[in-house]
């Protein structure tokens, strides 16, 4: 099975989210699978994307594309690189690589980039996060957000029965979720 494997919160980050997609990357490599790890690379204050541009390197024996972003005051250069540079950049990956699986980590930065991709590949989602269960118990309109966030994905894994239940509660389907 070949995997690209889109996280926004990777390593060198430290984290339980960064940390669970390497160790899960690094596990389905020894298992056989072609995995390739797509992130951000975030630049210093100042620096232009015309010089930074992404790279390709290597950790513990695993792919890794870092795409260079940056942040700017409340953000709002972000959903721009996250529609036209991150998207283009897995298109292209999962065309030129025959990708069976795009698999994302991230309830807030990954799914725009998923929304571009959806349609090119099978998609799944983990659902890791404390936000999402804190967002799912806010109004209707949140819960809307969510349910359709998550809907791009073909199944959604979850690391805690309370997060599983969470997304079936915004209506997922329970035959395309597992804990």
């Amino acid at each position: 099975m070949r995997c690209l494997i889109f996280a926004e919160d990777y390593l060198p980050n430290i984290g339980g989210i960064a940390s669970h997609v390497h160790k899960l990357a690094l596990s389905l490599q020894r298992t056989g699978n072609d995995v390739h790890v797509m992130t951000v690379r975030k630049l210093p204050r100042g620096r232009n994307l015309r010089v930074c541009r992404s790279r390709e390197i290597e950790r513990d024996g695993l792919p890794i594309t870092e795409i260079p972003v940056i942040y700017s005051p409340r953000n709002i250069l972000l959903p721009f690189q996250k529609q036209f540079i991150f998207a283009k950049q897995a298109r292209n990956y999962i065309k030129n690589n025959k990708v069976d699986v795009f698999h994302w980590h991230n309830i807030y930065f990954d799914p725009d980039v998923a929304r571009k991709v959806n349609g090119t590949t099978g998609m799944v989602f983990t659902n890791h996060s404390s936000q999402f269960l804190a967002a799912a118990t806010q109004g209707d309109a949140e819960r809307s957000h969510l349910f359709h966030t998550l809907n791009y994905a073909h199944q959604i894994i979850a690391p805690s029965e309370q997060l599983l239940e969470s997304t079936f509660d915004l209506g997922y389907p329970r035959n395309r979720g597992s804990y």
